[in-house]
């Protein structure tokens, strides 16, 4: 299992250029480390230590866009100590800098192929005419888009004219703003033969609705080939609540029997005027740096709330007051919050498995002693001591980004419905 991990500072953003066993449709495991902030050194009031980095973790899918252009990326080294003054925050590193992908779940986890199965993580069929059976057939990973899909069949007589209306998600209210304009996109196909066909399923469309009041917010209308496409672009904005419900479907009419198998793939909704390129969600991982210092009070650990990671995300220690001798806060790591420091010798990164103070360590670095020169926080992200007679502080620990992946080597396909299937775990 590669494990490759970056450490390089200069020049932020830089690209991640992806190696050849990670090809389209690879899951990767992408962990952050924000940068720690610097000590406030002085020899009289300010001398306080700095704070820990945050550090998140987030599954993240290649697609063809990355193969062709590398993966963005953003860290750099911890801010400086300063005297007598407050310091700067420790920066905040970023894995892919793209919009994010609202939905929480873009990669169909939890799906179970069967009639009727169990449908990807909050996806669910509601308000659909009587007579009609719904199954899952597969799900995976398309070779050729390398988008996470689901197949699914809709067949029987409707028992009255209607909608078969399948909802994404309802009541998504996690980072949506009012008057804020969103899109909804995904890839869609059917398969033509073995049994399916559009007989009798006419007008596919997309749309999201306000989940209070239920008054449209966006809609399109899009057709259906054999070939996996993308959707237009439905567009709109909020301007009651931040609570939205986001579906597709068609029309079917009353005795006319149906049978048809359809794929959607690479679900996306994002705060931007038109579609960009598909990416699992959040779409990037994002780790706070640490808080700057008040010269005084200490740096505060990297927040939580503000960084970005679907599978964990834990907050980097605070630094110690100048009272208590401003020692800096340790890293956040997949252990645990980083420790914060409460004396003059820096808090543990990661709570668990990171580094002693002073001393760098892959799961997240300790805080920097206070001292005479003081001592630099530990990479990854350890807050920076104070120096207690001079007017500068030690720097932070730099931030850092790891990705961990299973290798693989296989060509594309081209048939979407006679393809290798790569079953999500």
């Amino acid at each position: 299992m590669p494990v490759v991990t970056l450490t390089t500072t200069s020049g932020s953003p830089q690209t991640w250029t992806v190696p050849s066993d990670a090809p389209v449709g690879t899951v990767l495991t992408v962990e952050c480390w924000g940068a720690g902030s610097g000590g406030s050194g002085s020899s009289t009031s300010f001398r306080a230590g700095g704070a820990g980095g945050a550090w998140a973790k987030s599954l993240y899918t290649v697609t063809p866009h990355d193969v062709a252009s590398g993966i963005s990326f953003t860290q750099n080294t911890g801010s400086a100590g300063t005297g007598a003054a407050n310091s700067t925050a420790g920066t905040d590193t970023s894995f892919s800098t793209n919009n994010i992908n609202k939905f929480a779940d873009s990669i169909n986890t939890g799906t179970v192929v069967g009639t009727p199965g169990t449908l990807p993580t909050g996806w669910s069929y509601s308000g659909n005419p009587s007579g009609l059976t719904t199954s899952v057939v597969a799900f995976g990973t398309d070779l050729n888009s390398g988008f996470p899909y689901a197949d699914l069949r809709v067949n029987g007589t409707p028992g009255a004219n209607g909608n078969v209306n399948l909802f994404f998600a309802i009541g998504l209210t996690s980072g949506i703003a009012t008057s804020t304009a969103y899109n909804e996109s995904f890839y869609t196909c059917y398969q033509d033969g073995g049994g399916s066909s559009l007989t009798n399923v006419t007008t596919p469309f997309l749309q999201f609705i306000d989940g209070v009041s239920f008054a449209g917010i966006g809609f399109a209308n899009f057709t259906w080939t054999t070939a996996l496409t993308r959707t237009p672009t439905c567009t709109g904005s909020t301007t009651t609540n931040a609570n939205v419900n986001i579906s597709m479907g068609f029309v079917v009419t009353s005795g006319a029997a149906i049978d048809i198998t359809f794929r959607i793939a690479g679900l996306q909704f994002e705060a931007a005027s038109s579609a960009s390129f598909w990416k699992s969600s959040p779409g990037y991982t994002l780790a706070k740096g640490g808080g700057a210092t008040s010269g005084t009070t200490g740096g505060v650990g990297g927040a939580t709330a503000t960084s970005i990671g679907t599978v964990a995300k834990n907050a980097g220690g605070s630094g110690a007051t100048r009272t208590q001798g401003g020692g800096g806060g340790g890293s956040a790591g997949k252990d645990g919050a980083g420790t914060s420091a409460t004396t003059g010798t820096g808090g543990t990164g990661d709570a668990g498995s990171g580094g002693a103070a002073n001393t760098s360590n892959i799961e997240g670095g300790g805080g920097g002693t206070a001292a005479v020169s003081a001592n630099a926080g530990g990479a990854p992200g350890g807050g920076g001591g104070a120096a207690t007679t001079t007017n500068s502080g030690a720097a932070g620990g730099r931030g850092q980004v790891r990705i961990t992946y299973t290798g693989a080597s296989y060509g594309p396909t081209t048939k979407p419905w006679k393809q290798r299937r790569m079953l999500l775990r």
